[in-house]
């Protein structure tokens, strides 16, 4: 062996001895392919990946390159929202191209159980999938245009409802099922798009969302996130407020209110105050055995709460008027606001699993007003905290934490997890039903790079979470290097449909690398970034050298990779 080889040799046993932060470090020092962090397999030196993987089901390549903009999905399709040109609804077992979004790069991308919708480089809003087009047929039905000529953002969506966000500020609603959409009407463009050279814009049927009193000033609605039956909406100056989707928007407090204005039964309609009163509110012994209590009648419902017209308010939270806010997310039942200036995070609606992170001796099913999560218990005292992300859907939640532990000279970043965790879905390597107060995910906490520049370690965090109703996860990691070479997606949780992208049905406890699907050096799927002419769903340039990015998003048993307009 010659004296190079002898100290190479010599310096990677040290390095596996070394703590997980010092390991990173010698590694980028040394040259080592790869080294194994907890549960997240490997984190490698793309400089020289390798070439097998143990423990997953070989996929067959396929060719494809940034320049074709591919777009590919995998897992349930029992209504055709994963792939609407697949011939049957069976699931996915591993990711193929999904054509009617390939080719093309998009603002906005949403995936529920029964449809779908999109917002094209146009700020146009499509829909598909077979709840969207209720008559049963076995022909591959391409999206259809819903809503134009409205400069759309972001959307979205809910059982039977899309929201749609604009450039402007404005928040619209449209019907999840075509039959419900109306008559194709032509409807003047704002003059500050570029709509107006049009005069006129073809639209279906489809209904604003104001606030109950006007916005100050120059403030607009930068954000909107749905969950199961409510929706928060964000505002430029940091101002919380939120919407009911239907009659259950307040069943578990997650409203931040109790009186709305919801159109009636009625001839004609008309819109008049109700009440959603929490379940805890209308029935204390609601837990308690049926023999133990009696049953209370059921509260009449007011009007059809599935039609876009039903309610059509925005309302502040009262007891967030002096927070301001920088991230406003609904879980499934649950809320969360993560304050502008100090990183703090306040949570309110359902906690059964423990989804707002109030700590194990909270055992309040429902909490109905803001109440601050302390994150700060994991770490050692004297330990500074800060969250900077939340990420949610259906009955978990993570945090993206900032730290600064005494005695530690680089500050680190980690994502804690609470609330169900029976498919694996806190991370942890546990199937823990129920957590109350935060935990680490280990795989993905205190990742640190080294950085060439500043000749130290950094902390790495992740890039995006998204998070699915049905119980998985995608994480992209970002990186700090300058290579081209793309940016690691991790998954774990619920695995029943294929949607981790692995070829199995088993659940993953613990973050890993989703498998390679086409030819790219490396042994893991790898998001990419590039500049490219950009068209529209018909056909259309849009624009030249624009930058976009792959992006995953966990759908309702499915998952997707898009091009996202950066």
């Amino acid at each position: 062996m010659s004296s190079q080889a002898r100290l190479l040799a010599t310096g990677i046993r040290r390095t596996l001895k070394q703590p997980r932060q010092v390991q990173l470090a010698l590694a980028a020092a040394v040259g080592v392919t790869a080294i194994t962090v907890f549960g997240a397999g490997l984190v490698y030196n793309d400089a020289a990946p390798p070439k097998k993987t143990t423990g997953a089901v070989a996929v067959q390549p396929i060719q494809d390159s940034t320049d074709s903009l591919t777009a590919w999905s995998w897992g349930s399709n029992d209504y055709r929202v994963a792939s609407s040109s697949a011939s049957t609804t069976k699931a996915i077992r591993n990711p193929q191209p999904l054509p009617h979004l390939s080719g093309i790069a998009l603002r906005d991308l949403a995936l529920h159980e029964k449809h779908g919708a999109c917002v094209d480089a146009a700020g146009n809003v499509y829909q598909w999938g077979d709840e969207f087009f209720e008559n049963k047929s076995k022909e591959a039905r391409k999206p259809k245009l819903t809503l134009t000529g409205k400069d759309i953002k972001s959307l979205t969506i809910t059982e039977s409802k899309v929201y749609a966000l604009s450039s402007s500020g404005r928040v619209f609603v449209l019907s999840a099922k075509e039959s419900r959409h109306g008559n194709i009407k032509e409807e003047s463009s704002p003059w500050w798009t570029t709509s107006w050279l049009w005069h006129t814009q073809p639209t279906l049927d489809h209904v604003e969302l104001k606030p109950e009193f006007p916005l100050r000033g120059r403030e607009k609605f930068t954000s909107i996130s749905a969950g199961r039956d409510h929706l928060l909406a964000l505002t430029s100056a940091g101002r919380a407020f939120t919407h009911a989707v239907n009659a259950k928007a307040n069943d578990y407090g997650q409203l931040g209110i109790s009186r709305i204005s919801a159109r009636i039964s009625s001839n004609p309609p008309q819109d008049k105050p109700i009440d959603l009163i929490p379940k805890a509110s209308k029935d204390p012994s609601e837990q308690s055995t049926p023999f133990a209590r009696p049953t209370a009648p059921p509260l009449p419902v007011a009007g059809d709460d599935t039609d876009i017209h039903w309610s059509t308010k925005l309302y502040e939270v009262p007891s967030l008027k002096e927070v301001k806010g920088k991230q406003l997310i609904a879980g499934g039942r649950s809320s969360y606001l993560l304050t502008a200036e100090e990183g703090r995070v306040l949570s309110w609606g359902a906690n059964e699993y423990g989804q707002l992170g109030l700590g194990a001796t909270m055992t309040l099913t429902s909490v109905p007003i803001p109440t601050e999560v302390v994150l700060s218990r994991p770490y050692p005292r004297g330990a500074a905290v800060r969250c900077t992300h939340i990420s949610t859907g259906g009955d978990v939640v993570y945090f993206t934490m900032e730290r600064t532990i005494p005695g530690e000279n680089t500050a680190g970043v980690d994502v804690l997890a609470a609330g169900m965790g029976q498919w694996g879905l806190l991370g942890n390597g546990q199937y823990t039903q129920s957590q109350g107060s935060p935990v680490k995910v280990r795989a993905v906490s205190g990742i640190m790079e080294y950085n060439d520049k500043t000749k130290a370690l950094e902390a790495l965090q992740p890039r995006a979470i998204s998070v699915s109703p049905t119980g998985h996860a995608m994480l992209t990691l970002d990186t700090i290097s300058d290579t081209n070479a793309g940016y690691d997606v991790l998954t774990w949780g619920q695995n029943r449909s294929f949607e981790l992208g692995n070829g199995k049905q088993s659940a993953v406890p613990m973050p890993s690398y989703v498998q390679p699907f086409r030819t790219e050096p490396g042994s893991r799927f790898m998001v990419k970034e590039t500049r490219k002419v950009i068209k529209d769903m018909e056909g259309k340039v849009r624009g030249r050298n624009v930058p976009v990015q792959e992006t995953v998003v966990a759908g309702w048993g499915c998952t997707a990779v898009y091009w996202k307009i950066v």
